[in-house]
């Protein structure tokens, strides 16, 4: 499976908070990118817009250690280089290929409640590797109120 990856030339967002969205880069041309280097190569999942169908990865020189990031998404705007857009269908297929967690735990807040503090707490725990605030989640749960239950 491949998808298009871009060189980001600028970088630009109305808040700090906005969802992760395609529009607050300016893009170099297109090139195809194999999706499967996405989950080896330094690549972290940026964000999910069901809206328009894709998810958004990004590429950072030197990578991002997840579990060292405070706020994720802002370390991944801030030091990006490099965005793919793949689809949500090929996404889902390259995620059913990852191995499941033994375990799941996932600790969903509004800002100002204490989170990145008990993220921390938890990424001391032997075994335990805990993200805070990626919003990877967001897009899903945003999209969710926007549509009829039904969906």
């Amino acid at each position: 499976m491949s998808c298009i990856s871009h060189t980001i030339l600028e970088r630009e967002k109305r808040l700090p908070v906005d969802r992760p969205s395609i529009e607050h880069f300016t893009l170099g041309p297109g090139e195809a990118t194999d999706i499967d280097s996405l989950l080896t190569d330094g690549w972290s999942v940026y964000g999910v817009d069901i809206e328009r169908d894709h998810a958004l990865f990004v590429w950072c020189e030197g990578g991002i250690d997840p579990k060292d990031a405070p706020f994720l998404y802002a370390d991944q705007f801030e030091k990006a280089e490099r965005v793919a857009v793949v689809p949500l269908a090929d996404f889902i297929r390259a995620g059913e290929s990852l191995p499941l967690p033994e375990k799941l735990g996932m600790l969903y807040s509004t800002g100002r409640s204490g989170s990145t503090l008990a993220s921390r707490i938890f990424a001391e725990l032997p075994g335990v590797i805990s993200l805070s605030e990626p919003d990877v989640i967001i897009g899903p749960v945003y999209h969710r109120f926007l549509r009829p239950e039904s969906e």
